[in-house]
């Protein structure tokens, strides 16, 4: 029960922060959504490992990974930006994919990394 309730506030408090940023970008909508699945790819990528060690029970760390960047990067509004754009421009859509897709993984392996180092910084064990 304490999963789900991290997973619906988390989620709720992510959604309405993705929203507030993509409305305040205005015309800049598709840049907005790319960087935020950005910072999400590297806040997974470096939050997770380091939960555990700061004593994070599971309920909370699936509170965070489910509920709070799952709900700030969301699939579906990535894939509908990227049909709308492919509709009306074709080069802007496919520089709008693979700038989501590469971005995300670069971040990902920079957030992995950071972890990675504050983990063997404290003497944590760096799950591979």
């Amino acid at each position: 029960m304490k999963k789900t309730i991290y997973v619906m506030v988390l989620a709720f408090i992510a959604g309405g922060l993705r929203e507030f940023l993509v409305l305040m970008t205005g015309s800049y909508q598709n840049i907005a959504i790319t960087l935020i699945n950005i910072l999400g790819s590297f806040l997974l990528a470096f939050l997770i490992p380091l939960l555990p060690t700061l004593k994070a029970s599971d309920e909370l760390i699936s509170g965070v990974s489910l509920g709070f960047i799952g709900s700030f990067t969301t699939f579906s509004t990535f894939v509908m930006q990227s049909i709308l754009l492919f509709n009306n421009h074709k080069v802007l859509s496919i520089l709008f994919f693979l700038g989501n897709l590469i971005g995300g993984f670069i971040a990902d392996i920079i957030g992995r990394k950071l972890a990675d180092n504050l983990l063997a910084k404290n003497g944590e064990e760096v799950v591979k």
